[in-house]
């Protein structure tokens, strides 16, 4: 479960009511009397059909289905003329993803050897020739991958490239920087802010093109600022986390954007602060409107993950199972990621709920992703 490293405390059986719950139960109404229908009905059409064309890859890829996808991502590699290389770039692209979730790395290894590396192939296919070698159980290998394709991208940059593949390799070094738990050298990174490119040092704007740029270039910096509060907290510097988010505040405000991601930021430091129940305060509004926009990135399942943990640290087990299943049955398919999964499978076995786990086992069969079905395989979780 994602918290805090501390232990939770023991935890109840699902009938019993721990002291204090009777005061919470208004907190709990909204979850057991909310209705959510009937679990919806997902029709799987034949694969025979299925038109096959690159939109049905990208279609098949968009919800999860990636064997699919790479049963007809194959078959048109195999029939489209060699010599049309952009389409060929993204066939192999798509299925190279595909693999990476299925973590099938080796056929995505010799799937990349196939095809040598051109000027006019897709830059997400560059990209995960970069993040193989982390796949592989070389992640030093990666980032000096990425670092060396950002020297490239800055030179591209200086003879009028432009300044968002830059942003998108930083972001990468980043991410893989903490996942080698080399959190000074991402927090350098992270806080080191990019001189603002040279289209958009002009002060007034003069085409709807040119202000669309500028508004991205301060969403990529607000979007920086709010991974720098995250690698702080990681590290452990609560207060200058809280500084950053504060600063974060600001941006959202002056730029107008959406507040989740700056009420999940919150409520991750009243929960390292063990704050649990205030943390669990603030993401209510955002667990409330779990489903009602499906692929928005509005209340995401980390934030019903978050919450639920927050409700087992003040032992209220039952909220935790509640607000999750409430999740699943309001959109199975965002929701029944690998934690979410995890996480509901580890409270069945500790309150013996054999028959929600088998229900829970159907589910992912019929509604989540492949890598997600992939993952509780490879976990044992069944």
């Amino acid at each position: 479960l994602a918290g805090p490293r501390n232990r939770p405390p023991s935890l109840p059986s699902r009938d019993s009511r721990p002291e204090g719950y009777a005061m919470d139960r208004d907190l709990a109404s909204f979850f057991t009397d909310r209705p959510v229908g009937a679990l919806p009905s997902l029709q799987q059409p034949k694969v025979d059909a299925m038109p096959e064309t690159e939109a049905t890859v990208e279609n098949l890829i968009a919800t999860g289905r990636f064997r699919l996808a790479v049963r007809i991502a194959r078959l048109l590699l195999d029939t489209t003329n060699p010599k049309e290389k952009i389409v060929r770039g993204r066939l192999t692209a798509h299925l190279a993803s595909c693999y990476f979730k299925l973590n099938d790395f080796n056929q995505a290894q010799d799937l990349l050897k196939s095809c040598a590396p051109t000027s006019t192939e897709p830059f997400n296919l560059t990209l995960m020739r970069c993040e193989l070698p982390h796949y592989l159980g070389q992640n030093d290998e990666t980032i000096r991958a990425f670092y060396r394709l950002r020297d490239t991208i800055v030179q591209e940059a200086k003879e009028g490239g432009t300044w968002r593949r830059r942003e998108i390799i930083e972001n990468k070094i980043i991410s893989y920087l903490v996942l080698g738990n080399k959190l000074e050298l991402s927090l350098k990174l992270v806080s080191s802010v990019p001189d603002r490119p040279k289209e958009l040092k002009c002060e007034t704007k003069s085409t709807s093109e040119e202000q669309e740029s500028m508004a991205t270039y301060e969403k990529a910096m607000a979007h920086r600022l709010l991974r720098r509060a995250k690698i702080l907290l990681k590290i452990g510097d609560l207060k200058r986390a809280r500084e950053a988010t504060e600063e974060y505040s600001k941006m959202v405000q002056n730029l107008k954007l959406p507040t989740t991601a700056l009420t999940e930021m919150r409520a991750l430091l009243l929960t390292a602060e063990s704050q649990f129940k205030d943390a669990m305060e603030i993401l209510i509004p955002l667990v409330q409107m779990t489903g009602a926009n499906r692929g928005g990135g509005v209340a995401s399942a980390d934030v019903v993950n978050n919450f639920a943990v927050c409700a087992l640290f003040t032992n209220q087990i039952t909220l935790a199972l509640d607000t999750m299943e409430m999740a699943v049955r309001a959109d199975p398919f965002q929701c029944l990621n690998l934690g979410m999964v995890q996480n509901l499978v580890a409270l069945y076995d500790l309150c013996s709920m054999k028959d929600q786990k088998a229900l829970l086992r159907k589910l992912v069969d019929r509604y989540a992703a492949d890598d997600v079905a992939e993952g509780c395989r490879r976990n044992n979780l069944w």
